[in-house]
């Protein structure tokens, strides 16, 4: 039987070299960050979303994100408004100048994406779509069932 991947290890590699590499890009080509792409790239496909929904699609603290987006505020790519409908709920919304940044940046995330996922085939390209949707949205119940102690593993 084939040894399993050591996933922990393999994504933290892949997501540190991924990181580094996009960063390199983003900041030649728009002086961006990329949790700056990020944010972006979730207000390019939904303008006007709300902190809280952002924090979590980018699996950021509200905390982070409110500061990143005074950065992005003061740069101009990005605008706080109060909601219409409950006005306890920040949302923000794409700048004109953002949107100039987007259609710069969109060739490179879309030919990296195609890069990663060149050499597979389409069954493969959706188990690893499938796979790390998982990730995403079942971490913490993964991870909150696994035994840290002996008494946990008794249980």
């Amino acid at each position: 039987m084939a040894k399993s991947p050591k996933i922990f290890l393999l994504m933290n590699r892949a997501h540190a070299a991924m990181t580094r590499a996009v960063e390199q890009k983003t900041q030649a080509l728009a002086g961006l960050s990329m949790p700056q792409l990020g944010v972006l790239a979730l207000l390019s496909q939904k303008d006007g979303q709300a902190v809280s929904d952002m924090a979590q699609a980018l699996s950021m603290r509200k905390s982070s994100l409110s500061g990143l987006i005074d950065r992005m505020g003061e740069r101009g790519f990005v605008r706080r408004m109060r909601g219409a409908e409950d006005g306890r709920i920040v949302r923000i919304f794409l700048e004109p100048s953002a949107l100039d940044l987007v259609r710069r940046v969109d060739p490179l995330v879309r030919t990296a994406n195609a890069r990663l996922l060149d050499g597979f085939t389409e069954a493969e390209q959706a188990v690893i779509g499938r796979f790390l949707m998982h990730i995403a949205d079942q971490a913490e119940e993964i991870i909150a069932a696994v035994p840290v102690s002996e008494q946990e593993k008794a249980e």
